[in-house]
């Protein structure tokens, strides 16, 4: 899994004179899972978290739970017992509990996990590959692509869509050429790259900073079918520090305020686990404190995301529909309820974009805006002109 810092899932343990199997990290041995005692002790660590009333758990690399590494054929427990035991020990304690979990895997095999008996919220890691494609290249075909691609959730789950969480960003469901031409331009810099199958970047710096396309990308990600997934510090436009290795280049202490260490820690500088960002996405130029107090900041965009979403919860659970006809650069979104119809708009493309949409006789005259300027149709059809990323939310009474 991690090339270059591991060569070997296998490491000799002096004390035990065996050797031990470990899918990660040579300090991460991998537990047998089929054994009564390793349950027994899992069940344990459960129980203490939800005697506390959490809302639920992140299952890291569930595909790996399910993995027999003793197997000389490389065998697999088809049934995934380790995931369904997990879901029924949390579900029945918490029946509202959030289980959400990484299945980082081809798509064909994605439902074998998300049957509504192992998780109710699965990472997508496929959409996430096609919205950075999409991001690079200014095009929105990657994104209808990704959206076409995915199996739907079960009815009591949901997929939860990220831009960017706290790995490297893996590209591993691109083609060769999408691979490359989304590295290339997200990031030029060789040190900005890890493991040969991505980056090692933060998503404010990636997209320019704080302006017209990183908003643009947070609103898109909200757009989307789903719950949003937002890594601490990206709705602020926190940056990397590459100067860290491997993954803690994303993995900064979070920026509070303009004080002593971000606000994070009054702990001397020294005893820092990891240093504070430094530079033009340091915490003198990108905080919290600040950016709360600025009706026009970056965290306030993100709140107002917020808000909207949770006024329109149908986003994550009713169809979505692209709008036929939009630009090469724009994305078409609709989703219909009961009273009445959402319409989002994003052009990812620093150009302007000319749009001529057939709404259809639900969406007549000036509609309600949610998020940029008002739109209005004619008879149905939406004729406007979109700047170069920008984005608009409309709603339109039944």
């Amino acid at each position: 899994m991690f090339p270059g810092q591991e060569d070997t899932t296998w490491t000799h343990d002096p004390v035990a004179q065996q050797y031990y199997y470990h899918r990660f990290f040579r300090f991460q041995p991998s537990l047998n899972h089929e054994n009564p005692s390793v349950w027994m002790e899992l069940e344990r660590i459960m129980d203490f978290w939800m005697s506390f009333g959490i809302a639920g758990f992140r299952i890291d690399s569930a595909a790996h739970l399910i993995q027999k590494p003793l197997d000389p054929q490389g065998g697999k427990d088809k049934d995934h017992r380790i995931l369904r035991d997990i879901f029924r020990h949390v579900t029945r304690r918490i029946p509202d509990a959030l289980i959400m979990s990484e299945v980082n895997e081809d798509e064909g095999s994605l439902p074998d996990f998300f049957d509504g008996g192992q998780m109710n919220a699965m990472m997508n890691f496929s959409l996430n590959n096609h919205l950075l494609h999409a991001l690079a290249s200014g095009r929105a075909q990657p994104v209808l692509d990704g959206l076409a691609r995915l199996p739907p959730p079960p009815d009591n789950g949901v997929w939860a869509n990220f831009l960017r969480n706290l790995d490297e960003a893996t590209l591993e469901r691109l083609d060769p050429d999408a691979f490359r031409a989304t590295v290339d331009i997200l990031a030029p810099d060789q040190d900005m790259r890890i493991f040969d199958r991505g980056f090692r970047r933060r998503l404010a710096p990636m997209l320019g900073g704080d302006g017209p396309r990183l908003r643009m990308a947070l609103s898109l990600l909200f757009a989307m079918p789903g719950a949003p997934l937002l890594c601490y510090g990206d709705e602020i436009g926190m940056g990397e520090d590459l100067g860290q290795p491997g993954r803690d280049a994303v993995r900064s202490p979070m920026q509070w305020t303009r004080g002593r260490n971000g606000g994070f820690s009054t702990a001397a500088k020294a005893r820092l686990i990891q240093p504070v960002v430094a530079g033009a996405f340091g915490p003198d130029q990108v905080n919290a404190t600040d950016q709360w107090d600025d009706p026009g900041s970056l965290l306030n965009h993100v709140a107002r995301l917020s808000a909207i979403r949770l006024d329109h919860p149908g986003i994550g659970r009713r169809e979505c529909r692209t709008i036929a006809n939009a630009p090469d650069g724009v994305i078409a979104l609709r989703y219909a309820a009961a009273d009445h119809d959402l319409v989002t708009l994003h052009n990812l493309s620093p150009k302007p974009a000319r749009l001529d949409l057939d709404l259809g006789a639900s969406c007549r005259g000036e509609s309600t805006a949610l998020l940029g300027d008002p739109l209005e149709t004619r008879d149905g059809r939406l004729r406007v002109t979109l700047p170069g990323h920008d984005f608009r939310w409309s709603r339109w009474p039944r």
